[in-house]
Protein backbone atom coordinates (compact mmCIF):
# COMPACT_ATOMS: atom_id res chain seq x y z
CA UNK A 1 0.00 0.00 0.00
CA UNK A 2 3.06 2.44 0.76
CA UNK A 3 3.82 2.29 -3.11
CA UNK A 4 0.40 3.84 -4.12
CA UNK A 5 0.16 6.65 -1.73
CA UNK A 6 -0.21 9.88 -3.45
CA UNK A 7 -0.38 8.01 -6.97
CA UNK A 8 -4.48 9.11 -6.95
CA UNK A 9 -6.61 11.12 -5.19
CA UNK A 10 -9.38 8.84 -5.73
CA UNK A 11 -7.61 5.76 -4.59
CA UNK A 12 -5.93 7.69 -1.84
CA UNK A 13 -9.70 8.51 -0.60
CA UNK A 14 -10.91 5.34 -0.88
CA UNK A 15 -7.97 3.69 0.99
CA UNK A 16 -8.96 6.38 3.79
CA UNK A 17 -12.50 5.02 3.99
CA UNK A 18 -11.26 2.05 4.94
CA UNK A 19 -8.37 2.50 6.58
CA UNK A 20 -8.38 5.93 8.44
CA UNK A 21 -6.99 9.52 7.12
CA UNK A 22 -2.85 7.98 8.39
CA UNK A 23 -2.80 5.67 5.75
CA UNK A 24 1.26 5.60 6.10
CA UNK A 25 0.26 4.52 10.08
CA UNK A 26 -2.23 1.42 8.24
CA UNK A 27 0.62 0.76 6.31
CA UNK A 28 2.75 0.01 9.31
CA UNK A 29 -0.21 -1.55 11.17
CA UNK A 30 0.08 -4.08 8.77
CA UNK A 31 3.30 -4.91 8.81
CA UNK A 32 3.25 -4.91 12.49
CA UNK A 33 0.52 -7.69 12.59
CA UNK A 34 2.17 -9.34 9.52
CA UNK A 35 5.59 -9.68 11.73
CA UNK A 36 3.31 -10.91 14.99
CA UNK A 37 1.72 -14.04 12.39
CA UNK A 38 6.04 -14.63 11.48
CA UNK A 39 5.48 -13.26 8.00
CA UNK A 40 8.24 -11.09 6.69
CA UNK A 41 7.13 -8.32 4.74
CA UNK A 42 11.03 -7.90 2.88
CA UNK A 43 11.64 -9.51 0.03
CA UNK A 44 15.59 -10.44 0.80
CA UNK A 45 13.42 -12.31 4.17
CA UNK A 46 11.28 -13.89 2.08
CA UNK A 47 14.53 -15.54 -0.25
CA UNK A 48 14.64 -13.26 -2.61
CA UNK A 49 18.10 -11.70 -4.17
CA UNK A 50 17.99 -8.36 -5.74
CA UNK A 51 17.79 -9.87 -9.56
CA UNK A 52 14.98 -12.38 -8.54
CA UNK A 53 13.01 -9.81 -6.53
CA UNK A 54 13.27 -7.45 -9.99
CA UNK A 55 12.53 -10.84 -12.28
CA UNK A 56 9.68 -11.43 -10.29
CA UNK A 57 8.07 -7.81 -10.16
CA UNK A 58 8.72 -7.16 -13.90
CA UNK A 59 6.89 -10.38 -14.55
CA UNK A 60 3.68 -9.41 -12.19
CA UNK A 61 3.89 -5.63 -13.92
CA UNK A 62 3.43 -7.43 -17.27
CA UNK A 63 0.80 -9.45 -15.97
CA UNK A 64 -3.13 -9.41 -16.10
CA UNK A 65 -3.43 -8.29 -12.97
CA UNK A 66 -0.26 -5.61 -13.17
CA UNK A 67 -1.24 -3.71 -16.25
CA UNK A 68 -4.35 -2.77 -13.72
CA UNK A 69 -1.79 -1.90 -11.02
CA UNK A 70 -1.38 2.11 -10.58
CA UNK A 71 1.60 1.48 -8.67
CA UNK A 72 5.20 2.12 -9.98
CA UNK A 73 7.99 -0.75 -10.13
CA UNK A 74 10.70 1.75 -9.18
CA UNK A 75 8.79 2.39 -5.58
CA UNK A 76 8.43 -1.92 -5.41
CA UNK A 77 11.86 -2.42 -6.33
CA UNK A 78 13.35 0.24 -3.94
CA UNK A 79 11.36 -1.83 -0.79
CA UNK A 80 14.21 -4.69 -1.18
CA UNK A 81 15.79 -5.17 2.11
CA UNK A 82 13.30 -3.38 4.34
Amino acid sequence: MHSVIGLDARVDADLKCIFGNDLHAACDWFEHWFHKLGIHTSPAKQGYDMVSWEQLLISAMNGERGKNFIGQQSTLLACYGN
